[in-house]
């Protein structure tokens, strides 16, 4: 494993990080209690995935995976994150081997050495929260409105985007939305 600052992080495929936000107990539509994010270190792109429970991780982190190697036709090399249990499940493992990704784990009880990732978790709760204040929906829509709040984040130019919305290879993603 590399330190973090001698890892690559220009190419949208070098740098993937990624955290698990819940369980939110008793504001979940669909069962769903848990908010996956995936995040381009690069791009910035988000991919934001309501799951209902961490049992579902490696699955949806697997299909994402292969559905980033088959657009751009690159692997994601590095993918960081802490050192839940769900990201060590030995058929995942296998699977970031065999695709040639290289998983990184933060140390215990550390959440400011994944804090890219936990500040992304902190900028969209904030959207999702202003969303729903301003709609005057209830609470109960917050998984709707956390999704609206990866998607605009997405769509607004930024620094690494220019003067449109965040792609990954100038490929827009929305159809994940």
């Amino acid at each position: 494993m590399q330190a973090s600052d001698e890892l690559p992080k220009e190419l949208p495929c070098d740098l993937m990080l990624l955290d698990v936000m819940g369980p939110f107990p008793n504001l979940y539509i669909h069962q769903n209690k848990y908010i996956l994010t995936l995040h381009n270190h690069a791009s910035t792109f988000v991919f934001c995935f309501p799951i209902k429970t961490r049992d579902q991780v490696p699955k949806i982190l697997a299909d994402t995976l292969h559905l980033i190697r088959s657009v751009f036709k690159d692997s994601v090399k590095f993918l960081q994150s802490n050192n839940a249990k769900e990201y060590s499940v030995q058929s995942f493992r296998i699977m970031l081997t065999n695709m040639g990704t290289q998983q990184l784990f933060t140390g215990p009880c550390t959440p400011e050495q994944n804090g890219e990732a936990e500040q992304l978790n902190r900028t969209l709760g904030d959207s999702e929260r202003k969303i729903l204040r301003a709609s005057g929906l209830p609470l109960i829509f917050w998984l709707y409105a956390y999704k609206c709040a990866a998607y605009i984040h997405n769509m607004i130019p930024n620094s690494q985007s220019g003067d449109q919305g965040i792609t990954l290879r100038g490929k827009l993603l929305v159809s994940l939305f």
